[in-house]
């Protein structure tokens, strides 16, 4: 079964990006599904719509996710043909950090950046809610596909 990525639909950057996923997995090892779907709810109680509005899920066919987004960009990368070596990198001890700042500035600018979807938006963070970082009931990157 495919892991699914959670993303944020109302992003215009995000929508591209998971366009571009789908056009390079050819051996279908992903599906996308939208952040505020009331299937992504159904699916995944335990995620929150801040959660997933703040940065892209990862979650394997067994409920397992990736602690943090640049584990999940990582992995997904990995999973397609001709960028696992790009995946491999992003996921490189020394680099992580370095790669998990890089994804936060990217999707706090997001909107000043000319992709699509204005910083800091209710629509970003419905009812008032923080942005969240990782969470405790998540996998081990090692667990995600």
């Amino acid at each position: 079964m495919a892991a699914t990525i959670v993303y944020d639909d109302g992003c215009a950057f995000c929508r591209r990006v998971v366009d571009w996923v789908a056009a390079r997995d050819v051996h279908a090892r992903f599906v996308a599904l939208a952040c505020r779907s009331p299937e992504r709810a159904a699916r995944f109680p335990w995620m929150s719509e801040s959660r997933c509005l703040a940065a892209v899920q990862l979650v394997n066919d067994d409920g397992a996710a990736a602690e943090e987004a640049e584990v999940a960009v990582g992995r997904i990368l990995q999973g397609l043909p001709g960028w696992g070596w790009l995946g491999r990198l992003v996921l490189l001890p020394r680099l992580r950090p370095l790669m998990g700042w890089g994804y936060r500035w990217m999707a706090k600018n997001r909107g000043r950046l000319g992709c699509g979807c204005p910083p800091e938006t209710p629509a970003s963070h419905p009812a008032g809610e923080a942005p969240e970082g990782g969470a405790s009931e998540t996998a081990s990157a090692s667990e995600i596909p």
